[in-house]
């Protein structure tokens, strides 16, 4: 478990593939705080990894083991970035074996002849990492010279070197590839800790599509083919041979998933795996290739209830930004029904989605507010048990910003990085009551959820709270991911439902937002921004100090209506006079619905109003507490009273009263 006191550390196990994670996992490594372990399966077999694997029988695949290593020690330092070039060095194509393997015997001296990219790798090659690289490849080389005259021709071509070595570590441990994992951990990887899943079993990764298309192999699993859904994954004792896969390939999708299923083995777990999870503070499950590198490990015999098992710490479901070859098709909810399903297998019990996720960081792409892979109106009950976090957290080319994930998952953790001192968001809750605004909402929504919140270093919560709509505006609500909706019976007046949606919200800064589209995400982020400056304020945003003539505006917003234009004009006037006079806070806007304050200074509030007088007892709790009240301007485009606008006469004389009573009333 994560020791007590000063040197205690949080505990985070990323389920990974080779690259997809990458950047993530670089982030995390570079917080002194974390101690991270890296969980990955070695079923693959392309490439250099199936000509490794070959050549020294019984070995696992070592690309991910290699990748992994490779990422970790380039996020170290100079000479940690040295022996990742290394590693991920390639001999030269068209070199005689020969003379590649005299090379690699003498590494210090002939990289440059040996790979492509030697480049400055020499000049920041530590002497024990140079000795433990070498060491290794020596141990590979000599194993395999009794069979050298028996090798194929071209096998050294494009060797990536660390894979190499990987086999070297694989023969001085005896042939026991997690111990020569254990071993690159302690010589090389020593920032962090790798861990394949399994106890070391050579499994056979093949699959099902859809369309009836039989997968051989590990890197038919991953490569390119067609866009039905791959849907059976099956770890095998060996690879069917060529008239057995041709059978198989010609039977119908559901016998070819009775075939292989009855054929199927469940991998023991590596025995250090269960410590690993019963210590986590925090479990991320990374994207990558999900039907390679992801849900198979989740295959792994009692690796669910494991996880399953541990309460009350965050699990966290990273979806990938663009759909690879191996996930056409699907979808958020597809792949977490999956992600479920292969836990299930594993474990040999039916597991509940909710005990294995609890959040989705989904990234917006394509400047639409919704990620890949969740469709509107389809969403099933697996994104629903989970708190989906939607943002920009990687680019368009799907490539994941690993600070902002780093610093997310930080958040979601937020007691335990606290405490250590790590870097996290700035959660910023926001709540938007609603009432018949189902033409409005929508794009409300969008353009709240499309602003680069992640940028700004806040991570976004949003709770609407419909006050007993009619026109169907719920039903909008609920096509957005991430978002909460609370429902109310009708009747209930505004600031009843801003009170009970900020009672329903978690972040450290609290801001109102109206759902009518009436006022820019920008002023609600320049009101977040200044929270941040001034946390002891209410922070008001002021509709009328960036417009030139508000009698006009007020004219076009009433039309004709002579009684209702004077009514809010000098109504209004009335408000900020009397604010002013009675509670020395002189508040120009005191209607407006952007109203944002910290959790500090919420807990002093009263929340007092039902309807609109509830904005008022703000400025009255500000008096009574010493609170200051800060104005900032925000863009506003206001609709005409014809085409909705709610506020009354009548409200505002509510207002008008509780500011006046609260000046001499005792609560």
């Amino acid at each position: 478990m994560t020791p007590e006191g000063p040197g205690r550390q949080i505990n985070v196990v990323l389920f990974s593939g080779g690259r997809g994670a990458a950047a993530i996992t670089r982030a995390l490594v570079n917080q002194p705080a974390v101690r991270l372990t890296v969980v990955v399966n070695a079923y693959d077999d392309g490439l250099s990894t199936g000509v490794a694997r070959r050549l020294f029988p019984g070995m696992l695949g070592p690309s991910d083991i290699r990748k992994n290593a490779s990422t970790i020690l380039g996020a170290r330092d100079r000479s940690g970035s040295a022996v990742a070039d290394l590693l991920e060095a390639r001999v030269r194509r068209g070199l005689p074996a020969d003379v590649a393997a005299t090379h690699l015997r003498e590494l210090a001296s002939h990289a440059p002849d040996l790979v492509d990219t030697a480049g400055a790798m020499a000049r920041y090659l530590t002497l024990g990492e140079a000795r433990f690289v070498q060491a290794a490849l020596d141990a590979a080389l000599d194993d395999l010279q009794p069979r050298w005259n028996e090798l194929p021709s071209g096998w050294l071509d494009g060797m990536a070197v660390g894979n190499l070595a990987l086999a070297g570590s694989y023969v001085r441990a005896g042939r026991d590839f997690n111990a020569a994992v254990a071993d690159w951990n302690a010589g090389l990887v020593t920032t962090a800790s790798i861990l394949n899943v399994t106890d070391g079993a050579g499994l056979t990764l093949v699959g099902v599509k859809a369309d009836g298309t039989y997968l051989p192999d590990e890197a038919s699993v991953v490569g390119t083919q067609s866009d039905a859904r791959v849907t059976g994954l099956f770890l095998l004792p060996h690879a069917l041979d060529d008239d057995e896969a041709a059978g198989v390939a010609r039977l119908p999708v559901e016998q070819q998933m009775r075939f292989l299923s009855d054929r199927q083995v469940i991998p023991e777990p590596n025995p250090l795996l269960r410590d690993v999870i019963s210590g986590a503070d925090l479990i991320v499950y990374g994207p990558g290739t999900q039907h390679s590198s992801l849900l198979p490990s989740y295959l792994t015999r009692d690796l669910g209830s494991m996880i399953a098992d541990r309460d009350g710490i965050e699990k966290v479901f990273v979806s990938n930004l663009a759909d690879d070859n191996e996930i056409k098709g699907e979808t958020l909810d597809s792949l977490l029904a999956k992600v479920r399903k292969h836990f299930s297998i594993g474990s040999g019990v039916e597991l509940e989605t909710a005990a294995l996720v609890t959040r989705v960081i989904a990234g917006q792409r394509d400047g639409s507010i919704l990620p890949w892979g969740v469709r509107l109106g389809s969403r099933a009950d697996p994104v629903e048990v989970a708190r989906v976090e939607l943002g920009q957290w990687g680019s368009e080319d799907g490539g994941h910003f690993g600070d902002r994930v780093a610093k997310g998952l930080m958040t979601f953790v937020s007691s335990r990085a606290s405490d250590v001192g790590i870097g996290q968001l700035t959660t910023l809750s926001v709540v938007m009551p609603m009432l018949d605004e189902v033409h409005r909402v929508g794009a409300a929504l969008s353009g709240l959820l499309g602003h680069d919140w992640l940028g700004a270093g806040f991570a976004l919560e949003v709770v609407v709270v419909d006050g007993g709509s009619t026109d169907g505006s719920p039903a909008v609500v609920e096509e957005f991911p991430g978002v909460r909706l609370v429902r109310l019976p009708r009747g209930t007046g505004r600031g009843d439902a801003v009170s009970r949606g900020l009672a329903e919200c978690g972040g450290e800064v609290l801001v109102t937002f109206p759902s009518d589209g009436e006022y820019a995400v920008s002023g609600l982020a320049a009101v977040a921004a200044l929270l941040r400056e001034r946390p002891d304020a209410i922070v008001f945003g002021n509709r009328a100090a960036l417009c030139l003539d508000t009698d006009s505006r007020l004219r076009g917003i009433y039309g004709g209506r002579t009684r209702a234009y004077w009514t809010s004009k000098y109504g209004g006037m009335a408000l900020s006079l009397a604010c002013g006079t009675l509670h020395k806070r002189w508040v120009a806007d005191p209607l407006t619905s952007i109203k944002g304050f910290d959790r500090a200074v919420l807990g002093r509030l009263s929340m007092g109003g039902r309807g609109v007088d509830w904005d008022l007892q703000l400025v009255v709790d500000a008096r009574r507490n010493g609170i200051p009240v800060v104005e900032i301007p925000v863009d506003y485009v206001p609709r005409k009273y014809d085409e909705g606008k709610k506020i009354r006469a009548s409200d505002g004389a509510a207002a008008l009263a509780r500011v006046i009573r609260g000046r001499w009333s005792a609560s």
